[in-house]
């Protein structure tokens, strides 16, 4: 599904009009992400590391005008990078540099359908799938987060830094207002993730019962069927459910329940 934003008001033609983890400008698509750009967790340190805006935070951009900095924000701002393999990182959120980061509609989406059979047998799937989207998932970063007690968290944080040398995408557990787990922001792309998904919707096994057996009970026809809906899914992470909705955000969706029906069918 394309789409491209023709035309803006006046005053958002330059830069744009930021709708949550999207941003509209004229030329680019409604549902592409506008995201703090993550790296990755400092091998030495264990802090969640973000390619920095060096655009915005230079010394040749300390001024008095719309759109520069001060020299105190710069100072400040230099206390945060980090640079690692000659490129400029920031440790905080605050710093990191945004940009666009692919679009929540997927490239394709689909599904199709199996039939065989065999002798009094037959077997029918109907199945889903979606390819080429991205996903924001909100709801793992707050499972991922540590600022908040009595709440569900995600065992990947058994996976977080804990000593100088690891490598791992998860940084230290810490509480800190600076360095929580999950940063304290879920607008970048740490948290972006594939929509991709193939889902078994239906499958349904049948059995014709033989018409030898039936005239004995003054019956034309019978056949037992077993149904199954929404037995698995293909997917980049359990418990994500790519299918809610087209703004590529996740919020406390439900799962799609599995259902297992089985059933006769007779005439007499």
């Amino acid at each position: 599904m394309k789409n491209k934003i023709k035309n803006l008001p006046a005053t958002m033609k330059e830069n744009g009009y930021i709708s949550g983890s999207k941003k509209w400008l004229e030329g680019k698509s409604i549902y592409e992400f506008w995201l703090r750009q993550w790296h990755g967790v400092d091998p030495q340190t264990g802090d969640g590391l973000y390619v920095a805006d060096v655009s915005k935070y230079n010394q040749g951009n300390i001024g008095t005008g719309d759109g520069n900095i001060t020299q105190s924000q710069f100072d400040e701002y230099k206390k945060t990078v980090v640079t690692i393999d000659g490129k400029e990182l920031t440790n905080s959120y605050t710093y990191a540099k945004y940009d666009f980061s692919g679009s929540s509609i997927p490239d394709v989406y689909g599904g199709f359908n199996v039939r065989v059979s065999y002798k009094n047998f037959d077997l029918a799937a109907v199945f889903s799938y979606q390819l080429g989207g991205q996903i924001l998932d909100t709801n793992y970063a707050t499972m991922m987060s540590m600022t908040e007690f009595g709440y569900a968290q995600s065992p990947d944080l058994l996976k977080a830094w804990k000593q100088a040398g690891d490598i791992t995408e998860v940084p230290r557990i810490d509480n800190s207002a600076a360095h929580t787990t999950n940063i304290g922001q879920s607008y970048s792309t740490r948290w972006l993730t594939s929509s991709d998904y193939l889902n078994l919707r239906s499958v349904t096994i049948g059995y014709q019962l033989p018409k030898t057996w039936l005239s004995k009970v003054m019956l034309k026809s019978a056949r037992l069927n077993l149904t199954a809906e929404n037995l698995f899914m293909l997917k980049a992470r359990q418990g994500l459910n790519p299918m809610a909705n087209y703004s590529g955000v996740t919020y406390n969706e439900y799962m799609p329940s599995r259902n297992i029906t089985l059933g006769l069918n007779v005439s007499f």
